[in-house]
């Protein structure tokens, strides 16, 4: 959201697809964590080790600030599963 002026305001991006929450708890659900998921993801993360496993970073090369958490989704499938 960019503020142009007193009740003024500009988008300059938005998710193509899951909103950001929907996206925590669906992660949260693959972990058979409880709902709602955010919370407990968030905490799970904080615990983490960042470099033990290599994600990708969706749509770093298109134009624009929009987002995607579909690609995000498959790949945390991907690798819960693996484990």
């Amino acid at each position: 959201m960019r503020v142009d002026g007193l009740g003024q305001y500009g988008l300059l991006g938005e998710s193509l697809d899951d909103a950001a929450g929907e996206a925590f708890d669906k992660t949260a659900k693959m972990l058979g964590l409880p709902y709602p998921g955010g919370p407990h993801v968030a905490k799970l993360a904080e615990q983490g080790d960042p470099a033990r496993f290599d994600f990708p970073r969706p749509m770093v090369k298109q134009g624009g600030l929009d987002f995607s958490f579909s690609g995000l989704k498959t790949h945390t499938l991907t690798t819960v599963t693996g484990l």
